[in-house]
């Protein structure tokens, strides 16, 4: 008897079953959705979303040596490179801020022929990125291979240099940061530059050039707070594209000049229960390619 037994085993055994599982995932990860069998979609989604989540702790990996690990595992189910790219750079950085249900199943019409019950399912998109790359009147084709090819161009140039910062040495940086308090709010200036001349702070060198060193800013703060960051580089920084932009997060990226860099910003309490004293639980960390390079607590400067 199959008691307590919700396993769809589709009328294979477990090795066809699962190959027709990963022929499926692969195919979804490549077209952005797929036509099917409802049996086989419902079969697929806690398959395909397992290794989603997968591509998702990729692209939040901090180390490298978590990042590969990570990548290891998903290359034993998807062993066709175009789908573990999509899957990888697109679809793992596009589900990073969702905290599950990444796929969906729409019912279709009956097959003509057999009457089997049919089903669509795919990524779910945010009207976010609709709005963003203009694919509001895109078909479900051109809809994810649009959206696939922009989140390419923007994410994938930034993945491969945070690939080779990984196998760098961090180079020799001063950060300094000044915050002057006001009654609801701290307005800060971090200061960056090198120390000594750009050989000598061992700032490694890419394709040729000085590579720019790709910065996280974060305020770590306590649920209970309410606070509103803004974050704001001076003309030498860039601010990199973000596909999932939350508040207390600012990704930049140092470029290797003589000159210092700053960043200025301002954290606002938002709630009047919450005073200012209630920063001291709150910190500002700088995230390099490879790990925290530097922390403060918002009430110590």
């Amino acid at each position: 008897m199959r008691h307590g037994n919700k396993i769809n085993k589709l009328g294979r055994n477990a090795e066809h079953r699962r190959a027709l599982l990963r022929n499926l995932a692969c195919a979804l990860f490549v077209n952005g959705y797929i036509q099917t069998t409802q049996a086989k979609a419902k079969a697929l989604k806690p398959y395909a979303e397992k290794i989603i989540t997968k591509a998702v702790k990729v692209n939040k990996a901090l180390s490298l040596s978590e990042r590969l690990a990570l990548i290891r595992n998903i290359r034993t189910e998807i062993n066709i490179m175009d789908a573990y790219i999509f899957l990888v750079s697109v679809w793992g950085v596009l589900c990073l801020d969702r905290p599950g249900g990444y796929l969906r199943i729409i019912k279709t019409p009956t097959r003509v022929g057999d009457a089997s019950e049919m089903a669509f399912i795919g990524i779910v998109v945010d009207e976010y990125y609709v709005e963003k790359y203009n694919l509001k009147d895109k078909s479900y084709d051109a809809l994810f291979f649009e959206l696939a090819k922009k989140l390419l161009s923007d994410i994938f140039p930034i993945k491969k240099i945070l690939t080779y910062w990984g196998f760098a040495q961090m180079p020799k940086i001063n950060i300094n940061i000044s915050m002057p308090r006001n009654k609801n709010s701290v307005s800060f200036e971090i200061y960056f530059s090198t120390i000594g001349d750009l050989e000598e702070a061992y700032w490694p060198i890419y394709n040729g050039q000085y590579s720019n060193l790709p910065l996280r800013l974060e305020v770590d703060y306590p649920d209970s707070h309410h606070l509103n960051c803004i974050f704001s580089p001076n003309d030498n920084m860039k601010e990199i594209p973000t596909v999932f932009p939350k508040n207390n997060v600012f990704k930049t990226k140092f470029t290797p000049t003589k000159k210092d860099q700053t960043i200025t910003g301002k954290i606002m309490v938002e709630s009047k229960d919450i005073k200012i004293t209630a920063l001291a639980y709150c910190e500002l960390i700088i995230y390099g390619p490879i790990g925290r390079i530097f922390c403060c607590s918002l009430l110590d400067i």
